[in-house]
């Protein structure tokens, strides 16, 4: 959305320290609802979760709302390389891609079993 060639972000989206665009996680999305009572101009939401943008549109500027031709995988996660997403933000990564609280997401060590003789044989008893 934009106001007169000026882009809006919506009450629910920031920039990252990138510059890359970004949903919150939100568990109330209402409470960052456009209010048209407020005037202002462009004020706008997104909701993932039903594919909707809502807008306020008041006054004599231009409000435009262009929508693109991409892919999304997830709303909160901009374009980026492996590494960028398997980086030092992996936990809030895959909380925006899972679209769930970063604090349910744990970084755990796995090891792997590597003697299956030894597994086989407590299997068989």
């Amino acid at each position: 959305v934009s106001v007169d060639g000026k882009v809006v972000l919506p009450k629910n989206g920031y920039l990252d320290n990138n510059g890359r665009f970004r949903l919150k996680l939100l568990e109330n999305e209402k409470k960052f609802f456009p209010e048209p009572k407020d005037k202002v101009n462009g004020e706008n939401f997104i909701s993932r979760a039903d594919s909707t943008i809502l807008w306020v549109v008041c006054g004599n500027s231009t409000v435009k709302v262009t929508q693109a031709e991409v892919l999304i995988v997830s709303f909160t996660l901009p374009a980026m390389t492996n590494e960028e997403f398997f980086g030092e933000k992996i936990v809030e990564n895959l909380a925006a891609f899972l679209n769930m609280d970063p604090k349910k997401v744990r970084i755990v060590n796995i090891v792997m079993d590597t003697s299956t003789s030894e597994r086989l044989k407590r299997a068989k008893g």
